[in-house]
């Protein structure tokens, strides 16, 4: 093609027959270079890589604009169930755990004082609820944040105490 098209004006253009069209066929493959082949291609994996980048960074660029905010208002969510829920549900099963046990057991017999702590005293108990010997801890607390701050202890003491019994008891 590059034959018939650089002719002079003078010239004549070639005549398109079949010797013609394998001449310029072989022009053209021994004029092929593995290095010009390999990068063109090259060329042509970078442009591609490119755009798939591009079109990735869009994605996440719009996913972000999506899910912006979501992160902090859930943490906020966990943290109001956390300050306001959890210390409600803890004192509530903290007064229904006692009364059951005065109701099922009777009232504990308290022993010496053991000891004494902000929301009241640890007394020695010889057998109280199957347990022998135990402590019984007498509270009082002053006020609802205290009442939260005990709840909240007694929830996590019988959870520790629970998976305890619980793993030894599969081991």
């Amino acid at each position: 093609m590059k034959q018939a098209l650089q002719t002079l004006p003078g010239q004549a253009p070639p005549k398109v027959d079949n010797a013609w069209k394998r001449k310029v066929a072989q022009d053209m493959l021994t004029s092929l270079s593995e290095t010009r082949l390999a990068r063109h291609i090259c060329s042509q994996f970078r442009t591609r890589l490119q755009k798939s980048h591009e079109a990735f960074a869009t994605s996440l660029r719009i996913l972000e604009a999506h899910h912006c905010g979501r992160l902090e208002r859930t943490e906020e969510k966990r943290m109001r169930v956390r300050k306001c829920h959890a210390p409600k549900i803890a004192r509530l099963a903290l007064e229904s755990t006692s009364l059951r046990d005065v109701v099922v057991y009777g009232m504990p017999q308290m022993g010496r004082e053991v000891g004494r702590g902000q929301y009241g005293v640890v007394y020695s108990c010889e057998r109280y609820a199957g347990h022998h010997p135990c402590a019984i801890k007498s509270v009082v607390p002053p006020d609802d944040k205290h009442w939260n701050d005990l709840a909240l202890e007694f929830f996590y003491t019988r959870y520790c105490l629970y998976v305890f019994l619980r793993k030894s008891h599969y081991e």
